[in-house]
């Protein structure tokens, strides 16, 4: 997976490789949607691609020491400041945001104006919910997103379950970028965002099954057919 200049008529899609995240998953999931992937471990390779892709599984912190280390952090802001369509999956979409709270308070890629907070919440019973959050829960999609051809969840059904693994989640601090909302015990996050070039879900669509993989397809048109997907336009 090297070398993004292809010249077929598949979108490129560069995957930031910065070593916390389930890549090849990412791959296979963009080959199935349209796409040729490329795993990303270098600046250079982000600033080629027709996409970006931002993955991740771990912490904020360390994730965010990284990605400055390698330049990752300084290419994925000039991807975004071109306007070159991006997603972000899991820790993905918690560094897009402008503050992280894990461990302590730290900033993140600004992307989103916003922060990421650990689950403080309970269920039905009373008891405090288990932290961290696994498994299939449903995506609930907002009015901002609802009817938008382009909206990135616009494939799937209503209420569609997708599979989870977090113990942070981010807020936004406009809500006209939420495209998805998800509830655990009492908590009601957001799980799904569009801002201009960025979107983003919370969870991981690439380990969804075919309505996963539906995600993957809607992102891969609307690179191909080189438009952003907006929900706060």
């Amino acid at each position: 997976m090297s070398g993004l200049r292809t010249g077929g008529a598949r979108p490129r899609v560069a995957i930031v490789d910065y070593e916390m995240g389930n890549l090849f998953s990412v791959a296979r999931a963009c080959e199935a949607g349209g796409m040729v992937p490329h795993l990303a471990p270098t600046p250079d390779l982000v600033r080629d691609a027709d996409a970006v892709i931002l993955p991740g599984v771990g912490g904020m912190p360390h994730a965010m020491t990284v990605l400055r280390a390698t330049g990752l952090a300084d290419a994925i802001l000039e991807a975004a400041d071109r306007s070159t369509p991006m997603l972000a999956v899991c820790l993905g979409m918690q560094l897009l945001m402008a503050r992280g709270t894990e461990n302590s308070e730290h900033e993140g890629l600004g992307l989103v104006a916003g922060d990421v907070v650990r689950f403080d919440g309970h269920d039905a019973t009373g008891t405090r919910l288990r932290v961290p959050h696994i498994g299939w829960n449903t995506v609930t999609r907002t009015g901002a997103a609802a009817g938008r051809e382009a909206d990135l969840l616009g494939a799937v059904p209503d209420g569609t379950h997708f599979y989870f693994v977090h113990s942070y989640y981010v807020r936004p601090t406009d809500a006209s970028v939420i495209a998805g909302l998800t509830s655990y015990g009492d908590v009601t996050f957001c799980s799904a965002l569009v801002s201009g070039n960025v979107m983003a879900c919370q969870f991981h669509p690439e380990r969804s099954g075919p309505r996963g993989l539906q995600v993957y397809s809607a992102f891969g048109r609307a690179v191909a057919a080189g438009r952003t997907m907006q929900v706060n336009d």
